[in-house]
């Protein structure tokens, strides 16, 4: 099975967001989908059940932004905790402010690295 990236798995996100139709088929460990366009032009991929949950809950495209947003906000301090137990979400990002939890998102290392390249470009824009 390919693997994808945080990129192409947002890209994913947004065509089942705007699709005409969805299909999937639940496999052993993976999850068969099938997004039709508006079009009508089919685009068939095999993702895991953990990204497939992602992207019907617009994981790629919401919560990302959300974590980015608050990381670039002044005001706020961003913290990341480690649980390796956690095998889906082994990151926990954490915002504070003033010493006081403000919001909490969970996500893996590829996702982390996705923000924190994310936070370093806008950054380096203003």
């Amino acid at each position: 099975m390919r693997e994808y990236s945080v990129k192409e798995l947002i890209r994913i996100n947004e065509l089942f967001e705007s699709s005409s139709s969805v299909r999937f088929i639940i496999l052993n460990k993976f999850v068969q989908i099938e997004i039709t366009d508006e079009e009508g032009i089919v685009y068939p991929y095999t993702v895991t059940k953990r990204e497939f949950n992602q992207i019907k809950r617009n994981f790629y495209i919401e919560e990302l932004n959300e974590i980015i947003e608050c990381g670039l906000d002044e005001d706020l301090d961003m913290y990341t905790k480690i649980n390796a137990e956690v095998s889906n979400f082994p990151v926990e990002v954490i915002f504070m402010d003033k010493n006081v939890p403000y919001r909490q998102f969970q996500c893996n290392f590829e996702e982390l690295g996705f923000v924190y390249n994310s936070l370093r470009i806008q950054r380096g824009a203003c």
